[in-house]
């Protein structure tokens, strides 16, 4: 078996696993990627308190959402939910002392920190207030750890709130969670048709590209091949060399005699 033969089938599936791993990141990116329907309802509610947004603010926001609910295993627009009813995606110090995105009592922080073992703010359970990143984090383990004790987002939500009015609480954000998943589940369906489509149109620009070289690579040959048989045919070989008569001189006898 020759080499050629060998390296072939190796090629080809490290080509196949380059383009699996390509697909999976791109996939990723298309998730992490700010959807347009978050970034109106972040506009719109923190708007209506008086705060400002940035594009910047409104990617990393997502950014954090959308990793830290991956990692806890519960749908970031479940958690964009709550921190949407708990305080208009802003850094909000409420009733009780309850601080930051998710509303979260520093006495509870210390809870779940030694439940799940979380970091501790090095600068005091203050930080919760500012730091968005810390406080959606905790917010987020408390939920999923209330959601696999329970079995359920709704009974989470309750838990979670403990309040005289949890129920009412947990239906109002399961009723905005529907919504926010259909918004979302739409817009990721749509840029993925395009994205494929735009592909389809790539490839096959490619494909178009690659056989009109072909083509092109097969009329050079077939020029090249009728130029060498002209120059063949104009030019004797050496068989026509051999065939001209040879003429030779009649015998001279010297003028001067010989000695």
């Amino acid at each position: 078996m020759s080499k050629s033969s060998v390296r072939k089938p190796v090629l080809v599936a490290v080509v196949l696993f380059v383009l699996f791993g390509a697909s999976i990141l791109f996939a990723q990116l298309v998730e992490i990627q700010t959807p347009d329907w978050f970034k109106e309802h972040v506009q719109k509610r923190r708007k209506s308190v008086g705060q400002q947004t940035t594009q910047e603010f409104v990617d990393d926001l997502w950014r954090v959402i959308y990793t830290v609910s991956m990692k806890y295993e519960l749908p970031p627009t479940y958690i964009a939910v709550v921190i949407a009813v708990e305080s208009n995606f802003t850094n909000a110090k409420g009733a009780g002392g309850v601080l930051g995105m998710m509303q979260i009592l520093p006495s509870t922080a210390q809870s779940i920190a030694k439940l799940l073992k979380l970091d501790v703010p090095k600068n005091g359970w203050n930080e919760l207030l500012n730091n968005y990143e810390l406080n959606i984090t905790y917010g987020t383990a408390y939920l999923s750890y209330l959601f696999k004790k329970h079995g359920s987002l709704q009974k989470a939500l309750e838990y979670y709130n403990n309040g005289k009015n949890k129920v009412i609480y947990a239906q109002t954000i399961m009723k905005q969670y529907s919504f926010y998943d259909t918004l979302h589940t739409s817009e990721m369906k749509q840029k993925a048709e395009q994205n494929l489509a735009s592909a389809s149109v790539t490839q096959s620009a490619e494909q178009s590209a690659t056989s009109t070289s072909t083509m092109l690579e097969a009329t050079s040959l077939e020029i090249t091949k009728e130029g060498s048989s002209t120059i063949a045919s104009t030019n004797p070989g050496p068989s026509t060399v051999n065939d001209i008569p040879v003429i030779v001189p009649p015998s001279i006898p010297p003028l001067f005699g010989t000695k």
